[in-house]
This record gives structure tokens, sequence and C-alpha cells, in this order.
């Protein structure tokens, strides 16, 4: 550090551009290991974080604590499950809800429009998504039951068809296929994955054998990106290419994904992808993404059927009212 600080401004930026870049390399290259190389991953992830506290203007730890509005003594260990708003983004809400109460009547009928059509663009280019396939819901749960549901009646599941999930599931997409099953006729078949897990293939094995033995009765499955409990980011990659041969739909459970790890919804290629942008992203609460694929967005309604159910995909999920 004092090394660091002595260097004149111009030199300062250029060893700054070069710790990123230096930091980026490495970053790239932790993620092409696969979960055998965890321990190499977790080496380069020390590394990253060493060498960017070396030229960051704003340190990490405590120094952040003054962009953020969480009581004295308060340390928050888990962001998982609601995470936490940055003061400039709550700045930015107030200022937004205050508009709104200024003139309510335009506001709702024209003037969030503008907004949120520009926050899909960023987010779809976050997430190397096409923009009209994406929308924004109150959060990853939300997203899914529209999903879960519509598909539901839509196909529609029904007595002898199996929707495919795993034990590692977050247990509000057991609760909704559970409940959608006794509904519909259709059957829940769960694929147990043992911990801890060595490979890939820990994933791919369990799913390949359901797939030989059911694959012509599953016609949706419903996986996890990065799991809640234990946590660990799955080859949903793969996964979803392995179900598509069979012609099975795919939903991809990316809550805990934005934030933590880049996430190419078009290499991945599911039919449907959800994520929150509330935990790791830091977006204010109920703030999250669902992606559908085009082919499917004359199946899905939004959870709350509106005014505007009968509008363009986007359209249903924009005013819910």
């Amino acid at each position: 550090k004092a090394v660091v600080s002595t260097q004149s401004t111009g030199t300062r930026r250029v060893l700054v551009a070069s710790f990123h870049s230096f930091s980026l390399l490495l970053f790239y290259f932790s993620t092409q290991f696969t979960i055998q190389s965890m321990a190499i991953q977790k080496v380069l992830f020390v590394v990253i974080l060493f060498l960017i506290s070396l030229v960051s203007s704003q340190k990490f730890g405590h120094s952040l604590l003054s962009q953020f509005s969480m009581r004295e003594g308060y340390v928050n260990l888990n962001s998982a499950a609601f995470g936490t708003v940055s003061n400039a983004a709550l700045y930015q809400q107030r200022n937004y809800f205050e508009i709104m109460m200024s003139d309510p009547n335009t506001w709702f009928i024209s003037g969030y429009q503008p907004y949120l059509n520009a926050v899909r663009e960023r987010l779809s280019k976050y997430m190397s998504a096409d923009e009209e396939d994406l929308v924004i819901v109150e959060n990853a749960s939300s997203g899914i039951n529209a999903v879960f549901r519509s598909m539901a009646e839509g196909l529609p599941l029904k007595d002898g068809d199996i929707f495919l999930i795993m034990n590692i599931a977050y247990p509000m997409v057991k609760n909704t296929v559970n409940y959608l099953s006794k509904v519909r006729g259709f059957t829940v078949l769960t694929i147990d994955i043992t911990f801890p897990v060595t490979s890939d293939d820990d994933f791919l094995i369990p799913v390949r054998n359901a797939l030989n033995e059911y694959g012509n009765r599953i016609k949706m499955a419903s996986f996890d990106h990065m799991s809640s409990y234990p946590s660990c980011l799955l080859p949903i990659k793969e996964i979803v290419s392995l179900c598509h041969s069979y012609g099975i739909i795919v939903l991809v459970d990316g809550a805990h994904n934005l934030g933590q790890v880049h996430v190419n919804v078009t290499d991945i290629n599911p039919d449907f992808y959800v994520a929150n942008a509330h935990k790791w992203l830091y977006s204010p609460t109920g703030t999250a993404v669902l992606i559908a694929s085009e082919k499917w967005h004359p199946f899905i309604q939004a959870t709350v059927v509106s005014s505007e159910a009968g509008n363009s995909f986007a359209g249903r999920f924009q005013y819910t009212g």
C-alpha cells in the first residue's frame, strides 16, 4: 500500500488499470474450473480481492458502511435472504415516489414506463438476454409462480405427466409444484443430490438417470443455478442441454446469481430464467427478473391478472393493478 500511495497520479492510474485487468483475467480463468477445483477458485478469489484492495479508493468492509443505512453495530451476514439497499438507491427510490405522488395519474398512465423500460434494457445487456424476453417482477418466487401456474394450465400438465425437481430446490419451488400437482393431477419427481459433491457428474448423472427412466413422461423441470442451502453452483448449461435433448421445458432458478457470478442467459439457453436483484445487486426490496423465451410469451400470464392481461408479454407484467 505504501508503494502504491507514493506513485504519481498518472502512474497510479496505470497501476489501477493493470491490477483491475489482471484481476478480471484471474476471475475469468477461475470460473472456467469445474467443481473439482473449488480450492483453486477460493485461492484465486482471495488474490483478486487483495489486488483490488491495493488500488481501490474505497476499501471493502467497514469503510463501506457509510454507503448504507444499517444501524450501528449491525453486521449483515444474511444478504442472501433479504439483501440491503445502498443509500444512493434509497435516495432515488424516494425521489421516484415523490414524483409519483406529485401527479399519480400521469405516473401510472405514462410516467413510470420509460424508467422501467430503461432498467429492462440495462438488465438484458447485463444478463446477455433479449430485452423483449425480460420483465421485472417482485421477486423470484413471483416469477416462478407466474411460469409454473401458466404452464400447468397452458401445456397443460395432466395425469401421467412428470415435473422434475431436485431435493435442494428452494422450499417455495417444492410447495408450488406440489400444490399444482394436486390441482392438475401430474406427478412431482424429486432427484436426490448427496453432499458433499466432488464433480459436475454428481448433478449430471442423477439427472441423466431420471431422464433415461422417465424421459418421455417428463414435461417440465426446474433447477437451481446456485442452490440456497447447501450452497453450490450447478453445471446448469449442461443440465439444460441434457433436458432439452428430451424435449423437456426448463426453468432455471437464479435467485442468488446476479451480483455473485456472471449470468449469460443466451449461453445457458433455458426456457425460463428468474433472478433476484435485491440480494447481491443491492437493488430496492421487491426487485427481480423473469426471462422467458419468445415462444412461451403467449402462455405466460402475470401472477396478478390485471386489466393488461390481454396485452403483450411485457405489458402483462408492466402493470399489475
